[in-house]
């Protein structure tokens, strides 16, 4: 009963989540600087600004925090579920960065 309570509260917390941000994940790398991104024509246009995030595990207890690792741009919406992305070569985009969408 614990762990069904457990995961109950956590499927709210996540959907309150989503009310706040739009988010997704980088699905595929097409090129250094382009990506498939799980975010879909309900969330964005060409043109908008996304924000990519990183989880990043360090030390003996594999302590993970998320960090900011740069921005990009849709440049194509492909369906309901993917977009094509841009970013700059700098930031070294990787398949399943985190991908938030700027309002």
């Amino acid at each position: 009963m614990r762990r069904f309570v457990g995961g109950a509260c956590a499927a709210l917390l996540l959907t309150a989540c989503a009310a706040q941000h739009s988010r997704g994940t980088v699905a595929m790398k097409i090129t250094d600087t382009q990506a498939h991104v799980c975010v879909g024509k309900e969330s964005v246009t060409p043109g908008t600004r996304l924000e990519v995030l990183r989880n990043v595990c360090e030390g003996p207890k594999q302590t993970c925090k998320l960090t900011h690792v740069g921005q990009g741009s849709v440049t194509d919406v492909l369906n309901e579920h993917y977009s094509v992305a841009e970013f700059p070569a700098a930031i070294r985009v990787r398949e399943g960065d985190l991908i938030e969408v700027q309002k």
